[in-house]
């Protein structure tokens, strides 16, 4: 995979955050290259599947599409968002086939194991750059060896607009074999304990 870790300079090479406060400081923040793939997963009907007590099933699918981009790339330095029932990722486009074959997998195995449509499509960024939504990407370095992505611009909520409402969608072909795209897949659930009955959770959307 060295083709693809060549490739994945974009990434590694911007100037990392250091401190969390300063995730809106634009001098940190890069447009992705034009060429690049913005890759959209989600899974369908989520909000009823969690309401019937499924969403340990929900998120392991949700994250079923990361591990299927991290084998398929031979590394996890890149830009990706989890967002619990699914993510937004960018990736290369020099081995497309690839990444498809491995995303097919994923959502070949959410619906076999857990009756579960994982939705997925993948846009060049030059498509959202041509509507005027391009995305800036930034990195959080948390640790010398460990970053996590921060995603700007307009791009990303148009992205998933595309996928969800199906404008986009990953066409049927080659699969790569389960074993091989989810290898390491796990969820590793703990209770969330509260000291005073009540565990709040805040998303805030600028």
């Amino acid at each position: 995979h060295v083709k693809f870790k060549s490739m994945l300079n974009f990434y590694s090479n911007l100037n990392p955050i250091q401190n969390f406060l300063d995730f809106e400081v634009g001098q940190y923040y890069s447009k992705a290259p034009a060429d690049w793939l913005v890759v959209v997963t989600d899974v369908e009907g989520s909000t009823k599947a969690i309401e019937e007590g499924k969403y340990k099933w929900v998120n392991l699918v949700g994250a079923s599409s990361i591990v299927a981009l991290v084998n398929a790339l031979g590394t996890q330095d890149f830009p990706f968002v989890f967002g619990g029932d699914g993510a937004t990722a960018l990736v290369p486009s020099n081995d497309r086939a690839r990444i498809e074959s491995y995303l097919r997998a994923a959502k070949k195995n959410a619906y076999s194991a857990f009756k579960l449509n994982l939705r997925i499509g993948i846009i060049q960024h030059s498509e959202l750059m041509r509507a005027n939504s391009p995305i800036e990407v930034a990195r959080y370095s948390i640790n010398p060896k460990s970053s996590i992505a921060f995603f700007r611009g307009p791009g990303v909520e148009l992205a998933e607009q595309w996928v969800k409402s199906e404008q986009i969608v990953l066409a049927d072909g080659p699969q790569a074999l389960p074993e091989e795209a989810l290898k390491g897949l796990s969820c590793r659930w703990a209770p969330i304990k509260s000291s005073n009955g009540v565990v709040l959770s805040i998303i805030i959307k600028k």
